[in-house]
């Protein structure tokens, strides 16, 4: 999990683009999610905060918002 994984957010708007920089210590996983929506002034930095359980990271971030990411090698998937 540590690393930086970029790629697109679908179903948010058309153009939104995903960075979340991270650092895994055992199964707790910290680090920084940024977004970004082409054409517009609301993106999003701040921090993340979760846990990966096998494949699956599970993750907060903002005020209250959750994503959870199924990893298979260099590739995540799922919702945020």
């Amino acid at each position: 999990m540590t690393g930086v994984w970029a790629g697109a957010a679908h179903g948010l708007s058309a153009n939104t683009r995903v960075q979340l920089q991270l650092v895994q210590d055992g199964a707790r996983v910290t680090g920084t999610i940024n977004t970004s929506v082409s054409g517009m002034s609301n993106a999003y930095s701040g921090p993340v905060e979760g846990s990966v359980s096998g494949d699956v990271f599970s993750f907060k971030y903002g005020r209250g918002a959750v994503g959870e990411l199924t990893v298979a090698g260099d590739d995540m998937e799922g919702h945020l």
